[in-house]
């Protein structure tokens, strides 16, 4: 079971719990160009924003982004 949308964190800082439909914490919905490439990407397919999902949990961890070889 997943947690509530409104307590998933912003889409954007992750620091605070989400409070627009974009996904988007108060603070960073007011901010014109944060706003405006969310909105821009809201039509992603939901497999393109799971992938950015793991992506970006990748660089958190700071592993390797891609598991392709490394090229020589």
């Amino acid at each position: 079971m997943t947690a509530p949308p409104e307590q998933d964190p912003c889409k954007h800082c992750e620091a605070r719990p989400r409070a627009t439909e974009l996904g988007l914490c108060r603070e960073c919905d007011g901010l014109g160009g944060i706003r405006l490439l969310y909105e821009k990407t809201r039509s992603l397919a939901p497999e393109r924003e799971d992938r950015l999902r793991l992506l970006a949990e990748r660089a958190r961890r700071r592993l390797p982004l891609f598991d392709d070889p490394a090229e020589e």
